[in-house]
């Protein structure tokens, strides 16, 4: 299978993005928890965005992978840090899969469907930064006005949006939603769409992040609008 060629759990996520980047003008996206450059990947070949991507992974072996990916892409940066609610030195759980490491300490309490990829073998000292520190420069340097946010931190996607003062800076945010917590004292996809709600953004489209863990329904990803960035009527008419 080719690289851009779309798979099946992708499609209404590759859909959903192109109408929202279309719409939104979004300019810049923040890739937060990138693993080897996965999402990076699918925006350039599945979704066909060409704007800026700055991508954050803080595990060494994954960021390594990642530098690799976007070693060619000029319009995308990569940073070895993770984002969180403070800033500084902060343990970071090492799990079978490191596309599920994570600050929250992985759990069985509600769903052993995801055993084989979230078992804890060790923890490393990684660097976290608060998006506030970040964004503000970031915007001054590339020029942007329309980003949007999407987190893939493994139970740990609330507390990196609390590290921003104001999330209504983002025209949009994509999150994961958990129906069954893989992570201890996090929150569930109830507490995650009443915390951004809270904040002003407007839910767009759910839609499958991987190829499931049938019968057990156990996360998706979330794609949410803030409204202040709708475009005004005579624009969407031209």
């Amino acid at each position: 299978m080719s690289s851009d060629q779309v798979q099946l759990h992708e499609i209404q996520e590759v859909v959903a993005l192109k109408k929202f980047i279309a719409h939104f003008r979004v300019d810049c996206i923040f890739d937060v928890g990138a693993n080897v450059g996965q999402y990076g990947r699918l925006l350039r070949d599945k979704v066909g965005y060409t704007g800026m991507i700055l991508s954050f992974e803080p595990f060494p072996e994954a960021f390594a992978e990642l530098s690799k990916n976007a070693s060619s892409d000029p319009a995308w940066a990569v940073f070895d840090f993770a984002l969180s609610e403070k800033s500084g030195p902060t343990r970071f759980n090492v799990v079978s899969s490191s596309q599920m490491n994570s600050i929250e300490e992985p759990t069985t309490e509600e769903t052993d469907a995801v055993t084989a990829y979230n078992t804890k073998f060790g923890e490393i000292q990684i660097q976290a930064v608060r998006l506030d520190e970040i964004f503000t420069p970031f915007r001054e340097q590339i020029g942007f006005s329309r980003p949007l946010l999407k987190l893939d931190t493994q139970g740990h996607d609330l507390k990196v949006c609390a590290g921003m003062t104001d999330l209504t800076a983002f025209a949009g945010i994509q999150t994961e939603i958990a129906f069954k917590r893989a992570y201890k004292d996090t929150p569930d996809f109830r507490q995650s769409i009443d915390y951004f709600e809270e904040r002003g953004f407007e839910m767009c489209a759910i839609f499958p992040n991987n190829q499931g863990h049938f019968p057990h329904l156990v996360e998706q990803d979330l794609l949410l609008f803030n409204p202040a960035f709708l475009p005004a009527v005579a624009e969407q008419i031209s």
